[in-house]
């Protein structure tokens, strides 16, 4: 959508906590009517002993307790393969959702190996948004013979700043950006709500509401 178009929007964060799509807010401009008002966002410090909100299996390497080699799982559909702990996340960007799959295991040399991939892009409604944030990610996940269902009880952090994870592999920060003004852009469009009543509805496609829907003798 945005492919050819110069996008101008305003971010405003705390100092210093940058992440990787800032960038272009130099490179496009600030656009004063199109903010991303990121000072309430939550960091993913690799770095950090603890993240919390459920993000250190998905993006930390060091070992955990339950961490073990892989091991023969079978499938729903009753194929079997090699496996190690298997997690699941949805990274929503705007009106976009990203599902993730972290793969966790101890190779034969004793080390942590997190292997995470993107398994499907979706566009989504505006009803179907886990957050009133431009970008939050749904820790809470599950799957059921291949679909990633969200639990009942939704866990979302809020504005996560993605620059030391591995999301930059995955998801050009252009991508992130237009996703981005996309979303906002839109919560400024006005809904049209027709307040018409039922006679002035029958009025304005040609008919007499006196005659038009009466028996002629």
């Amino acid at each position: 959508m945005f492919q050819n178009v110069i996008v101008i929007m305003k971010i405003i964060c705390k100092r210093g906590e940058k992440d990787y799509y800032d960038y272009l807010q130099n490179t496009y401009g600030i656009d004063e009517l199109v903010v991303y008002d990121r000072r309430k966002s939550f960091p993913i410090d690799l770095s950090n002993f603890y993240i919390g909100n459920g993000l250190d299996l998905l993006f930390k390497k060091e070992k955990d307790f339950n961490d073990t080699k892989r091991k023969l799982v079978r499938g729903c559909w009753g194929k079997s393969a090699m496996e190690g702990r298997i997690f699941y996340f949805i990274l929503e960007i705007g009106y976009y959702h990203y599902y993730f799959k972290v793969e966790r295991y101890i190779d034969d040399n004793g080390k942590l190996i997190l292997e995470p991939s993107l398994s499907e892009k979706k566009k989504i409604e505006k009803n179907k948004r886990l957050s009133n944030t431009p970008i939050s990610i749904c820790t809470s996940c599950s799957v059921w013979c291949g679909d990633v269902r969200i639990d009942r009880e939704k866990k979302v952090v809020e504005n996560p700043i993605l620059k030391n994870t591995y999301i930059p592999k995955f998801i050009e920060a252009k991508e992130i950006w237009n996703n981005v003004y996309e979303y906002l852009s839109s919560l400024r469009d006005k809904e049209i709500v027709d307040g018409r009543t039922n006679d002035e509805h029958i009025e304005s496609h040609g008919f007499d509401k006196k005659i038009s829907f009466r028996h002629r003798k």
